[in-house]
């Protein structure tokens, strides 16, 4: 799969990264809830309270408002690749408020998650 970034105004971003060596993103502000795919490699977030690794196989949401540090590793091939999601919170807003008044509770933090049923990439 190519390097890509995808844009959509009032949806939000999606994009496939590849890098060929490790790569270290410092204070890096999230304005927006960011979900990454990781296929290959690990991704190592660093906030204030804690850390999270994510590996090849995981899901890691980074929620918004947060200024983080980013550590990407290469897998044993030499390559790192995820695939990532933003999306516009208008979006879901939009969506919340016409099905039920009283959009979910958020969440505060990092999240990876391990065990994920293959029907949500299908």
């Amino acid at each position: 799969m190519a390097r890509t970034i995808n844009l959509n105004p009032g949806i939000g971003a999606s994009a496939h990264l590849i890098q060929h060596s490790g790569l270290v993103l410092t204070s890096l502000y999230f304005e927006y809830t960011h979900l990454y795919l990781i296929p290959q490699g690990q991704t190592r977030v660093r906030w204030q309270q804690a850390d999270v690794v994510a590996h090849a196989g995981q899901l890691l949401i980074v929620n918004s408002s947060q200024t983080v540090d980013i550590l990407n590793t290469a897998a044993d091939n030499g390559t790192f690749s995820c695939q990532l999601l933003i999306y516009d919170p208008l979006l879901f807003s939009t969506l919340f408020c016409a099905v039920d008044p009283s959009p979910p509770a958020p969440f505060s933090g990092v999240l990876a998650l391990s065990t994920l049923s293959k029907r949500i990439f299908t």
